[in-house]
């Protein structure tokens, strides 16, 4: 690591130091607010156990569980395409971890660290990574200055940016230049990700525009959990049979009371039923308790309830799956945050809406606009009139289908493009042992 390297390293770790009440104050809050339990995860402390190394050895670091699905992908092509490489994956959130173990139990997987001097450099030492492969955010200094010092070559896939208008990539904007200047390959999403983030790209920074790696999901078979069906079908009927389902994911306290507004209005004039998935699994009990002092019954999945109206999602990893059953959904997070992934709906077919707040899925809002099978609302009300008309308008919700398969197959290039940039970096680097 050169002088001037080690002494930025040294004094961001050394503002830790000094910061950290008011770190640890943060985190508890997060906690508290969001139950956050990586926040408090001992094993992002703890160095996982030392492997012996005998091929080049390919890194990918995610958040959570919605980047899983860009682990697989680019993991199975990858590994397709090089038998001398061995692939970890590297996750921050314990649930998306032991997920990810049952349903890839052939594949190696590790406690992201946090991103203090001592965690990350026992990490990097015990995991030892030729190429690390960042996925979508990059704000982690120790890890990626550390792993560039000991030969590693380090890489973004599918990177995504809050954008220079706000305050910290202001006020920040030196500090960022030096992460990203850490990067041997910097992959963003869309051509607008790398102008929001031109000011601090350092110069001759190689940064390339690859496309939206999520359009390239394939929609998932059913999941390994048990009873899922016998769930969905359990809700309330009518005459006709079960009732149709929207469906409202990722949400949020905001965006429940939206769907459930939307769909106590809804109700009686079309009979139906409301799926709700709020984005913490750990606020179920909080979602069920509005639920029912609106007077409603609720099933949730870990506790089924025959008849109900109301169906709450209660764990991970199976909402995907399940967008299949609804007639239409809504994705929470735009209302008063950033929004999520407004794709899984789409990859079956059925249409979907988001709160106003343009924010991290924003290329993929304007193309699901532009094909009209993504729809921007700011209201219950409007909210009502998008699940009215998937309900009522049978044409239409097979317009929205073949729409939607148009939109993700024009898409689908960004996973060659990328997997073509990553198979250069392989092959360019240098296995070694890494522990030094």
């Amino acid at each position: 690591m050169k002088v001037a390297q080690r002494i930025a390293l040294g004094l961001y770790n050394a503002s830790l130091v000094v910061s950290a009440p008011a770190l640890l104050l943060k985190k508890a809050i997060k906690f508290g607010r969001r139950g956050h339990a990586h926040e408090w995860d001992k094993s992002r402390w703890d160095a996982p156990p030392l492997w012996k190394k005998s091929k080049k050895r390919v890194v990918f670091v995610a958040l959570s569980w919605g980047e899983v699905g860009i682990l697989a992908a680019l993991s199975q092509r990858v590994q397709s395409e090089n038998n001398g490489i061995e692939i970890v994956w590297s996750i921050r959130d314990r649930a998306a971890q032991e997920l990810a173990k049952k349903q890839f139990p052939a594949q190696k997987i590790v406690a992201m660290p946090f991103d203090f001097a001592v965690p990350a450099r026992n990490w990097l030492q015990s995991v030892a990574p030729d190429i690390l492969i960042i996925v979508e955010k990059f704000w982690w200094p120790n890890l990626i200055h550390g792993a560039k010092a000991r030969g590693a070559q380090v890489v973004l896939v599918n990177g995504r940016s809050r954008g220079r208008d706000k305050l910290r990539y202001r006020v920040l904007s030196g500090f960022q230049r030096w992460i990203l200047g850490a990067f041997d390959l910097l992959l963003f999403e869309s051509e607008s990700q790398i102008e929001r983030l031109r000011d601090v790209l350092p110069r001759g920074a190689n940064a390339v525009a690859t496309g939206n790696i999520k359009f390239a999901f394939e929609a998932p078979g059913p999941p390994a959990t048990k009873n899922l069906h016998f769930w969905l079908d359990g809700r309330a009927q009518n005459q006709a049979g079960k009732l149709p389902l929207l469906i409202a994911g990722s949400t949020s306290p905001v965006d429940e009371k939206w769907a459930l507004d939307a769909w106590e209005k809804l109700r009686r004039e079309v009979p139906c039923a409301l799926l709700l998935a709020p984005r913490r699994t750990s606020r179920a009990d909080d979602v069920e308790k509005e639920i029912k002092a609106r007077g409603w019954s609720v099933s949730r999945r870990t506790a089924p309830v025959a008849g109900a109206e109301i169906l709450v999602l209660d764990t991970l990893g199976e909402l995907f799956y399940i967008y299949q059953f609804g007639v239409a959904a809504y994705v929470g997070g735009a209302v008063e945050g950033r929004g999520h992934n407004i794709l899984e709906p789409l990859a079956h077919g059925i249409a979907v809406g988001y709160g106003p707040n343009r924010g991290d899925f924003e290329g993929a809002q304007r193309a699901a606009e532009e094909l009209q099978v993504g729809f921007r609302l700011r209201s219950s009300d409007e909210l009502a009139d998008f699940w009215r008309k998937s309900l009522t308008e049978s044409t239409w919700r097979k317009e929205i289908a073949a729409r939607a398969a148009q939109l993700l197959s024009e898409q689908r290039g960004a996973l060659d493009v990328t997997v073509s940039a990553l198979q250069k970096m392989i092959q360019n680097a240098s296995p070694g042992d890494f522990r030094r």
